[in-house]
């Protein structure tokens, strides 16, 4: 997913004395995601959830919001209002009237002028925005170890970070969103989101891999994504595999970072590590890069992978049509 882009000002926390404005400003929709995906921004979500926030928002409120924009978030910016009294357009801001009692916890306090949608809230209000495949994909990143770093999302446009939200999360208060915009749509997206993806490309891979038939993916049973695995009586973990079906003892890694390195020191301990897990019963399979391009290559491992899950790959007719068409949507960078 791509933000609007017109004009970038000033630089996150350094001007915040700057804004003197009295008013409380909420930031939603594109401007909250924009918000969230900033290094700093799980930080604020230890202390400064908000149980209850009304909102009650006048034209005066928004005047000074474009113009003193300490947050360095990306115009227009997208804010919440209370009705039509209080909404305003132009060419910096974009408004959007709720009126429907929000849950609790809907918001987080920055500081004491600006109030962002929590992921949560931000995560139903997307959902107006983007199609089926893109929610799913928000989805697992917020609930995911990683941020983005730029505004096109590419195999390599992230760096590691707390999540700022759980499956559980999303579906506590997408239950409780009643006559909330977005509400059905995101409930229907919740069933395919996943804990604990650390990076775009596994959000691709499991994606891929356990979307259904309809929606281009092969439908398999959902992994636990980074999942521990120890030896008896060890508190360390062997390994951290990146999508494990603990019950069947199968283990997919993605381009095989774990078990092909350079020196030989890695690869003697890539091998002992590669014995215990055998030992313990687990079967490895690696998916590269070629794979993640090569449909016919995929289509063989997938086959592995269902035989030993036990399950049976039958494709509808159209799959591969919508399966290329995924493709190109999660991965346009290939």
């Amino acid at each position: 997913m791509r933000l609007t882009s017109r004009k970038r000002i000033y630089h996150a926390s350094s001007l915040i004395l700057c804004y003197n404005s009295s008013m409380i400003k909420y930031i939603s929709h594109q401007t909250a995601l924009e918000f969230w995906r900033k290094r700093h921004a799980v930080n604020t979500l230890a202390t400064q959830r908000m149980q209850n926030a009304v909102l009650n928002l006048e034209i005066p409120d928004l005047n000074a919001l474009y113009t003193d924009n300490p947050w360095g978030l990306t115009l227009p910016l997208h804010v919440l209002v209370s009705n039509d009294n209080a909404r305003k357009v132009n060419q910096y801001l974009r408004c959007h009237i709720s009126s429907v009692e929000l849950p609790s916890y809907s918001f987080v306090k920055i500081d004491p002028e600006l109030i962002v949608s929590s992921p949560e809230l931000c995560f139903v209000q997307m959902a107006d925005e983007l199609d089926k495949i893109e929610l799913i994909r928000l989805g697992i990143e917020l609930c995911g170890s990683y941020y983005l770093t730029g505004e096109e999302i590419t195999e390599k446009s992230f760096d590691n970070a707390p999540p700022l939200t759980s499956v559980t999360r999303l579906s506590t208060y997408v239950a409780r969103a009643t006559g909330l915009r977005g509400r059905k749509k995101s409930a229907a997206a919740l069933r395919y989101i996943v804990d604990g993806s650390a990076s775009p490309m596994e959000t691709v891979m499991v994606m891929r891999l356990t979307l259904p038939y309809g929606l281009g993916g092969y439908s398999l049973p959902v992994p636990i994504l980074n999942h521990p695995i120890y030896l008896p009586g060890r508190t360390k973990p062997l390994y951290i595999a990146d999508e494990c079906w603990p019950s069947e003892k199968l283990i997919l890694e993605y381009n095989s970072k774990e078990f092909h390195a350079s020196s030989p020191e890695q690869v003697a301990r890539d091998e002992i590590r590669r014995n215990a897990l055998t030992a313990m019963g687990y079967q490895v399979i690696v998916i590269t890069n070629e794979h993640m391009r090569n449909t016919v290559l995929l289509d063989r491992t997938v086959i592995e992978v269902s035989r030993i899950l036990g399950k049976r790959q039958v494709y509808p007719n159209g799959f591969a049509q919508r399966q290329a068409r995924l493709r190109r949507q999660l991965m346009p960078w290939l």
